[in-house]
C-alpha cells in the first residue's frame, strides 16, 4: 500500500536507481531534462547529472568538438555564473566531464579557482584577435594540470612562438593522451619550441590544417612538447598535405585506428598539391579498425585504397561513410567494386567472421541504398556482420 498522500509516480521517482533509469531517455531534449528536473530530489540529481555532464558556455557552438563559435557571445559571464553555482555544489562540479571555452582570460579566470575532479576533456576555442596571451596560456595550463584530464582540443589556436604550446602542456598529467588540433598556427615561424621536461605521450589526434594560412610545423619537431610515434588512433580532415603526410608517416609504427577520405587521398581533382597517396594503407601493418568517408560517385575512389591493405592486416571493423545523393548508380557502381574486393580478400584482412562491416549513410538516403547493399555484402550480413545505418 502507498503511502498517505503518494501516487505510483511520486513511488517510482523517490528511488534514486529507477530516476538513473529514466533520465537518459529525456537527454535528447535539454529542455524536457531540466522540467524534469523539478519532479523529484532524486530526479533532480540524475538530470543534472547529464545536464552539466558537458559543459558549452557559446551558443554558436553545438557540440564539444564543433569547430564554430560566436565571436560575440558573453562568455565571460557565463562562465562566472558557472563559477558561482559549482562553487556552491561540489556534487554538480563531480558530474562535470567536458567543457568548451573560449581561450581567453576573462573566460578562464572564474574557474581558476574551481574544483572539477572528474573532467575529463577541455576544448579550447579561439574567437578573435591575434595571438592568445601569456596569462590565458597560464589559465589554460591549469585546467589541463586536474588529475583525470585525458583530452585536449585546440580550435583556431595562434600561439605567438612554439614555446607557448609548451608552456601550455607544461603541468599535464600522465592521463592526457588525446589531442585535436584544428587550423594551428604560429606567429613566430622560426623559434623552435623549447625542450618539453615531459612530453605528452599522444595515443589519439585529430589534426586538420590549411598550410595556406597556418603552420603546425612545432608538432613535428623533435622537441616538440608532442610524442607522436606512439599514436594508435588518427584521423583529421579531408584535406592531404605536406602536414598530414608527415603525420601519417611518422605514426606509421603503432597505428591500429584510421580515419580518411578516399577522394583527397587519391582523386587529382581533389588534390591539395598534386600528391597522391593511393598507397597510404600500405604502410599500416598494425590496423585494426578503419574509416574511410567519401561521397558516392567516389566509392571506387575507396576501393582504390583498400586494394593495398597488406594481406597479413586483420581488420576488425571497416566503416565507408558516403551520402550516395538522388540517384544511386555512380553509388552502386562503387559499392559493387567495393563488393568484389572485399571477396577477393576474405580470407585475409576482410575476413567476415572477423571484420565487422559498417556502411554509414545519411537517414533519408538510406532506403536507396538498402537493397544493393545487403546485395554486395551478403556475406557480412550472413554472419551478422554487417551494420547498415
Amino acid at each position: 500500500m502507498l503511502p498517505p498522500g503518494a501516487t505510483p509516480a511520486s513511488t517510482v521517482f523517490a528511488v534514486p536507481e529507477l530516476c538513473d533509469l529514466v533520465a537518459p531517455f529525456l537527454s535528447a531534449s535539454i529542455w524536457d531534462l531540466r522540467t524534469s528536473s523539478l519532479i523529484s530530489r532524486p530526479f533532480t540529481q540524475a538530470a543534472q547529472r547529464l545536464l552539466f555532464r558537458d559543459v558549452i558556455l557559446n551558443r554558436g557552438t553545438f557540440d564539444i568538438d564543433h569547430v564554430s563559435s560566436m565571436a560575440n557571445d558573453d562568455e565571460a559571464s557565463k562562465s562566472a555564473r558557472l563559477a558561482e553555482v559549482l562553487k556552491n555544489s561540489t556534487a554538480i562540479a563531480g558530474y562535470i566531464r567536458r567543457i568548451r571555452l573560449a581561450f581567453e582570460e576573462a573566460v578562464l579566470r572564474p574557474l581558476e579557482a574551481v574544483d572539477l575532479p572528474n573532467l575529463r576533456a577541455v576544448v579550447f576555442h579561439r574567437r578573435k584577435g591575434g595571438a592568445i596571451t601569456q596569462k590565458s596560456i597560464s589559465l589554460g595550463a591549469a585546467l589541463l594540470a586536474l588529475p583525470n584530464v585525458q583530452h585536449v582540443g585546440l580550435i583556431y589556436p595562434i600561439f605567438h612562438s612554439a614555446a607557448d604550446a609548451t608552456s601550455l602542456l607544461a603541468q599535464h598529467t600522465s592521463k592526457l593522451s588525446s589531442i585535436a588540433v584544428v587550423y594551428g598556427n604560429v606567429v613566430d615561424k622560426e623559434t623552435p619550441p623549447p625542450a618539453a621536461a615531459r612530453r605528452v605521450t599522444v595515443r589519439k589526434l585529430y589534426l586538420e590544417d590549411n598550410p595556406h594560412h597556418n603552420d603546425v610545423n612545432w608538432m613535428f619537431h623533435a622537441q616538440s612538447p608532442l610524442d607522436l610515434v606512439s599514436v594508435e588512433d588518427l584521423s583529421f580532415g579531408k584535406t592531404i598535405n605536406a602536414t598530414t603526410r608527415r603525420c601519417l608517416q611518422m605514426t606509421r609504427a603503432k597505428l591500429t585506428n584510421l580515419a580518411l577520405d578516399a577522394q583527397h587521398a587519391v582523386n587529382p581533382a581533389f588534390l591539395y598539391d598534386d600528391v597522391a597517396i593511393p598507397d597510404v594503407l600500405s604502410h599500416y601493418p598494425r590496423l585494426k579498425h578503419l574509416v574511410i568517408t567519401s561521397t558516392g560517385s567516389a566509392l571506387q575512389d575507396a576501393a582504390m585504397l583498400l586494394k593495398e591493405l597488406p594481406t597479413a592486416v586483420k581488420l576488425e571493423s571497416l566503416t565507408i561513410v558516403f551520402d550516395p545523393g538522388l540517384t544511386p548508380k555512380h553509388s552502386d557502381e562503387g559499392l559493387s567494386a567495393l563488393g568484389l574486393l572485399l571477396s577477393q580478400n576474405e580470407n585475409g584482412w576482410a575476413d567476415p567472421k572477423r571484420c565487422v562491416l559498417k556502411i554509414v549513410v545519411p537517414k533519408m538516403r538510406r532506403e536507396k541504398v538498402r537493397a544493393k547493399v545487403l546485395e554486395v555484402f551478403g556475406g557480412y550480413d550472413a554472419v551478422g556482420h554487417l551494420s547498415f545505418e
